[in-house]
């Protein structure tokens, strides 16, 4: 009779069966996605030969080496799941609206100097816009591809991209900024008698930083280096859209308040202050609208020194990785115009603004495909 680890070896064997032949019966029109089921075609028909080759081994059956076996099927059905859950389900409805989102985003990493390939992009979300760093894949709304004021958040999932695989450059020191004021705040908490309370604040904040919250505020703020002004106001657009509180962060994304704040520090980094106090001040007229005022010791979780040597750091390390920084006009990033331009006329005159941005979508979709 086979052992439980012979049965699922057996069961995983036939999942990957399933995906590569799903695979390769789907046909493609564009090289991004042809090259991206290849990709994933390859990664199934390795995992399905590892797992022959882990039956065949005549150890498979030893108890004393069944933890390892087992952890190795745990980590190639971990494979297979994603490529089922999320590459095979974008790719087996890929249609024109996914295209579009595609070559949008494909022309963004083009134009700002992204190191990577271009992740594939699906229009299926129903939860705004995410990424899968490790699948290379990002997915947007529905509607949005055609559409034009919601496109800097783009650049806020290629800086995701960037921190997953640039992990040791970007995320490690920028962990250790946080780590180091943190440990300086406790210091200064311990020296001036806080409260047990405060200190254990402090700790729940630092905790805080060390999951999401730095993934977060790092992403606004290579997005805000590569798209400039647009990211701010796309952020305030974002705030009223998907509600919550301003100045309330959650475990998965700090306040929408202290991210302004961060955005705004960048814009005045790559030279963009006058713009800053303009969206600083609509960003206070929707404080105001929301009627929210900041918590007790808000400045414990979102001190602005942080948030400004964080700025700095990533600004420098942009710089450094080549990464195109934002220029009004600039040559060469017909998307990055066409995003200024239509956030420009959005404010100016908001009423003829959906003529305007279908004819400005159209003519970049059209350059880009050229």
């Amino acid at each position: 009779m086979a052992t439980l680890l012979n049965e699922l070896l057996h069961d995983a064997t036939q999942r990957a069966d399933d995906i590569v032949n799903s695979l390769e019966a789907i046909t493609t029109s564009g090289a991004e996605v042809e090259a991206y089921r290849d990709k994933m075609k390859r990664l199934a028909t390795q995992a399905r030969d590892f797992i022959a080759r882990l039956l065949r081994d005549p150890d498979i059956d030893d108890p004393n080496y069944a933890g390892n076996y087992f952890r190795d099927y745990c980590h190639i059905t971990r494979l297979l799941r994603e490529i089922e859950y999320f590459s095979l389900l974008v790719l087996k409805r890929f249609n024109e609206s996914d295209q579009r989102a595609t070559d949008l985003v494909s022309a963004i990493c083009r134009e700002s100097g992204y190191p990577y390939p271009a992740p594939l992009c699906s229009a299926i979300s129903s939860q705004y816009f995410w990424t899968i760093p490790d699948m290379d894949l990002v997915f947007m709304p529905c509607l949005e591809p055609d559409h034009v004021l919601s496109l800097p958040d783009i650049y806020h999932e290629l800086g995701h991209f960037l921190l997953f695989r640039d992990e040791k450059r970007l995320v490690q020191p920028a962990q250790l900024i946080v780590d180091r004021h943190y440990e300086k705040m406790v210091e200064n908490g311990k020296r001036l008698n806080w409260a047990d309370a405060s200190l254990e604040l402090v700790e729940q904040y630092h905790h805080s930083w060390r999951g999401a919250w730095l993934l977060e505020f790092a992403s606004d703020l290579i997005a805000t280096y590569l798209i400039g002004p647009s990211f701010g106001w796309c952020n305030i657009r974002v705030a009223t859209n998907l509600g919550g509180e301003l100045f309330l962060g959650t475990d998965s994304h700090p306040a929408d308040d202290a991210r302004a704040t961060a955005i705004g520090m960048m814009l005045t980094e790559i030279g963009f202050d006058e713009t800053r106090q303009s969206i600083q001040k609509r960003w206070s007229e929707l404080v105001s609208l929301a009627m929210e005022t900041p918590p007790s010791r808000y400045d414990l979780a979102y001190p602005n020194e942080l948030l400004r040597e964080l700025t700095q750091f990533f600004r420098q390390e942009c710089e450094n990785i080549g990464l195109s920084r934002f220029e009004t006009g600039a040559d060469g990033r017909p998307v990055a115009n066409m995003v200024h331009d239509c956030w420009t006329q959005f404010r100016t005159d908001p009423e003829s603004y959906v003529k305007f941005e279908r004819s400005q979508l159209e003519e970049v979709v059209s350059t880009i495909r050229a």
